[in-house]
């Protein structure tokens, strides 16, 4: 085999390689295996005489129903919807949206999944009624089974803020502004485990491929050894109606350890992950070229 022949042989392996090797690159996040836990309310709507929230079933990927301490957690008419970032979260068929409709005090519901531990994603919608100031909705992490205590740790929508709770300390106003009346997606990062964890949020992220600095970022308390209960809290404010905040489209997953495939689960996208093994094999390759063209003959 002559210089020229090896050259071609050579090139043709490593067109091989690529061909095989890089849709595994490209895929590798899409084929790990977790736990992924959905909620989209895709329930008839019910107000807290029909029992709202209480004892639902729905969803995917949970290990009890929603509790039943209280019938205050309302499902309401109609789905919450966002299309910045490149979110591409699709929800259930006639999914619905659940928030408090009481105005005595704030009480909330929580449901089991897991356990969940290492870096889990979470993402929903979550909506505040125009000119409203004092109604909230909040996503609970590991709250405890009562239904009218706020837990450690949470994210919540009140008025046009986003607060949180990490640890027992609030941070509150960590994003101000909001726009009533528009649905706010809230995507976050946990990383749960023995010993001290770590939270991390985005609020409207502005282009999910390529998410950037989070919004708030803390870490030192212990959220505990996994994540293995999710609570919805409400509170109308003053008076008793339909509820005035709101959320939807809940997703939580851990990816099976793989960040990227969790992050896709809960907003829809893939994040832009440079690959080193797929530059080199790209270089490879290229190298193999324009070798080859090096040792062309000249006519």
């Amino acid at each position: 085999m002559n210089a020229r022949e090896r050259i071609g042989q050579f090139r043709r392996v490593v067109l091989g390689l690529l061909a095989r090797t890089a849709p595994c690159i490209l895929l590798a996040p899409l084929l790990a295996s977790g736990t992924l836990v959905t909620e989209d309310f895709a329930y008839a709507p019910a107000s807290y005489n029909e029992g709202g929230l209480s004892g639902k079933n729905g969803g995917s990927g949970w290990t009890t129903a929603w509790s039943t301490g209280t019938t205050r957690i309302e499902v309401t008419s109609g789905s919450l919807s966002y299309a910045g970032g490149g979110y591409g979260i699709v929800q259930e068929t006639s999914s619905n949206k659940a928030g408090s409709g009481y105005g005595g005090e704030p009480r909330g519901l929580y449901r089991g999944l897991g356990p969940m531990t290492g870096g889990v994603w979470f993402s929903c919608l979550m909506f505040m009624e125009p000119t409203f100031t004092t109604p909230e909705v909040t996503l609970q992490f590991n709250p405890t089974t009562d239904n009218n205590v706020y837990s450690a740790n949470y994210v919540q929508l009140k008025g046009t803020s986003i607060n949180v709770r990490y640890g027992g300390t609030d941070s509150l106003n960590v994003v101000t502004g909001l726009t009533q009346g528009n649905a706010v997606l809230v995507v976050g990062q946990l990383e749960v485990g023995v010993g001290n964890d770590a939270i991390s949020l985005w609020v409207n992220p502005a282009d999910l491929e390529e998410i950037g600095t989070p919004v708030f970022s803390q870490s030192g308390s212990d959220l505990g050894d996994n994540l293995f209960r999710i609570g919805l809290m409400g509170y109308r404010g003053s008076t008793s109606g339909a509820p005035r905040a709101t959320m939807d489209a809940l997703r939580i997953s851990d990816g099976g350890g793989d960040w990227a495939q969790a992050f896709f689960e809960v907003t829809g996208v893939m994040p832009f992950i440079p690959e080193p093994g797929a530059g080199m094999l790209l270089l490879a390759g290229l190298g193999a070229l324009l070798a080859g063209r090096g040792h062309r003959r000249q006519p």
